[in-house]
């Protein structure tokens, strides 16, 4: 079962690629004005179907070790729920930064990646479920001389690189968490 945290060192400006569904497909991509020079997208819920963080955490031999963190952050996030309910954007948004840094430090020390080994996370993300035409769209993007990157608030550099698959040349940088030594 995946968990339900979301847990997310800072807030970093993502941009989900758009890709062409199946070629059979007539959708078409509206292009800006002038080619893009870099492509930034995210990792989770943008190049794959949903969160893999559950399936990374599946891998632990020690997978209960989240659970304080995953308290700790499902109380700080509905409070933080709260307080932008309540009209405090503001200082909801300097909780959930606090709360959710709290929680990745929680994560990180717990151990909980500790023991994986690093084929089985290369063998089970390479399993992960890609939005249609995502891997398609970095390879493209590349050849067209687009300078690509992911950034994530994923645990694992070798997780997503194992994802990306044939699209991993085609990626010049990946920035996020890396718990797993």
């Amino acid at each position: 079962e995946e968990p339900s945290m979301n847990l997310k060192r800072a807030a970093i400006l993502c941009v989900p690629i758009a890709a062409r569904a199946a070629s059979s497909s007539n959708t078409r991509i509206a292009l800006p004005p002038r080619m893009p020079t870099t492509l930034v997208t995210d990792f989770d819920h943008t190049l794959t179907e949903r969160d893999s963080l559950g399936a990374l955490v599946a891998l632990s031999p020690t997978p209960d070790l989240l659970k304080d963190a995953e308290a700790y952050y499902l109380s700080g996030a509905a409070e933080v729920n709260q307080m932008v309910l309540d009209g405090r954007v503001d200082e909801a948004l300097a909780e959930l930064e606090r709360v959710e840094g709290t929680a990745l430090d929680m994560v990180e020390s717990s151990g909980v990646l500790a023991g994986i080994s690093p084929a089985a996370i290369t063998e089970a993300s390479s399993k992960l479920l890609f939005r249609a035409g995502a891997r398609e769209a970095l390879i493209g993007a590349a050849a067209r001389g687009v300078d690509v990157h992911v950034c994530s608030t994923n645990w694992s550099r070798r997780w997503i690189e194992g994802a990306l698959g044939d699209a991993l040349p085609a990626v010049r940088s990946i920035a996020c968490n890396d718990f797993i030594a």
